[in-house]
């Protein structure tokens, strides 16, 4: 039971933390008087911009897939977990959270002109999506959240060629 305790803990702990962090920025973009979404000065800072969008799209595409298939197994396998709550909450954190630093980055980046403070962005960005790996490497040893299984008894049943009838 304490284990279990320490792992509601660690989700809540990063979820409020990731979630912090997206409310800040929408609050330094909606205060910010500068802020405005502008073309790059060159075709260079366009194309780093897209690429900067589609890489960062990329990496949080498997945190997205990560909380969909988190939420999919817990609502399918409900019995099989010691805490269902939990598993189903860290799901929903990957999958909002993802989205939703995503683009804060998108809009952060639209405001950009300089590939340099591109870059920056896109490198603060992608540590923010790293933050939901605390949770896995935070858990105590062992899996907290699905219960015990037994081991998969798998059997061959063979048949040989000569019992079978080839022709009917």
């Amino acid at each position: 039971m304490e284990t279990i305790l320490q792992a509601i803990t660690i989700v809540i702990f990063t979820i409020v933390l990731q979630s912090c962090i997206c409310i800040i920025m929408y609050i330094d973009f909606k205060n910010s008087p500068q802020w405005s979404i502008v073309y790059p000065n060159s075709a260079a800072g366009m194309v780093s911009r897209l690429c900067f969008t589609l890489v960062l799209h990329v990496q949080t595409e498997r945190y997205v897939r990560y909380g969909l298939n988190m939420m999919k197994y817990t609502v399918n396998h409900c019995d099989k977990s010691y805490s269902p709550i939990l598993a189903f909450l860290i799901g929903v954190s990957a999958f909002f959270l993802s989205i939703a630093i995503t683009i804060a980055c998108m809009i952060h980046l639209s405001a950009q002109t300089d590939t340099v403070s591109m870059a920056s962005s896109y490198i603060a960005y992608g540590a923010i999506c790293y933050i939901p790996l605390f949770i896995q490497v935070g858990l105590p040893q062992g899996d907290v959240l699905k219960k015990a299984v037994p081991n998969l008894k798998i059997e061959m049943h063979r048949r040989e060629i000569s019992k079978r009838s080839l022709v009917d």
